[in-house]
């Protein structure tokens, strides 16, 4: 199913853009979707399967005033505002919701766009991954994306919710809960990765200071955005480049 809609793609963009009212009433009809979610399908296929895309993280530029590139997609580079948060959370219909209902809430108070995407990740559990979008170039947006992204994670953490994914900002918390963790992860970094070679501060740090780390993550990235781009490619640390 998923290699016809490849093929259809083509012939259902050009009858999106002939602004048919009609054609596009009985595209929505047939497809039981809008055209743009049906045209993301193969590419949310593929993240299940494992396989990169750059699909998603296009969507993190429609606050920039820069133009945003087809392929190649760094935001890092391109300095995108763009966090990611994603609880996970019991399969189960009146939870999901009530959870929605919250977050929904909170991304109001803060003043930010309120950005979903459910995802299905076993029979038990799903997650609700919402993204913070905000522009780098504001500073005061910028503190408040901090600000918020943290208190995100304190709501999930006093539900019961671990991450599906942290970024290097939300390791933080996930240390202030368990200290013994940080304790763990490095003893098997000194014996794995002794000279700190392998996504160095990543996961194993001293400080749970949560702005403080941020603001030598903010430091340390723009160093890294002039000598080694390519360190910001991975989806989990894009997702923590908030400088």
């Amino acid at each position: 199913k998923v290699m016809i809609v490849k093929k259809m793609m083509p012939y259902l963009l050009r009858a999106r853009k002939a602004r048919n009212s009609l054609i596009n009433m009985v595209l929505n009809q047939l497809l039981k979707a809008s055209i743009p979610v049906v045209q993301a399908l193969p590419h949310i296929f593929d993240i299940y399967k494992g396989v990169p895309t750059e699909y998603v993280l296009k969507r993190a530029y429609f606050k920039t005033r820069k133009e945003r590139p087809e392929s190649n997609i760094h935001v890092a580079k391109d300095q995108v505002g763009v966090m990611w948060f994603g609880p996970m959370v019991p399969n189960d219909g009146e939870t999901v919701f009530e959870v929605m209902d919250c977050f929904r809430k909170k991304f109001a108070q803060h003043q930010f766009e309120f950005y979903i995407t459910i995802m299905m990740i076993s029979a038990r559990t799903i997650v609700p991954f919402m993204g913070i979008f905000y522009r780098q170039e504001d500073a005061s947006e910028r503190e408040r994306a901090l600000a918020f992204y943290s208190e995100l994670i304190e709501e999930a953490l006093r539900r019961g919710y671990q991450q599906f994914r942290y970024s290097r900002l939300g390791w933080n918390s996930v240390y202030k809960n368990s200290p013994d963790l940080l304790e763990v992860n490095n003893k098997i970094k000194a014996v794995l990765d002794p000279n700190h070679i392998i996504a160095p501060g990543k996961a194993c740090r001293k400080s749970t200071n949560f702005l403080r780390s941020a603001s030598a993550l903010f430091r340390r990235q723009r160093q890294f955005q002039a000598t080694s781009p390519s360190s910001f490619t991975d989806c989990a640390l894009v997702a923590s480049t908030i400088a």
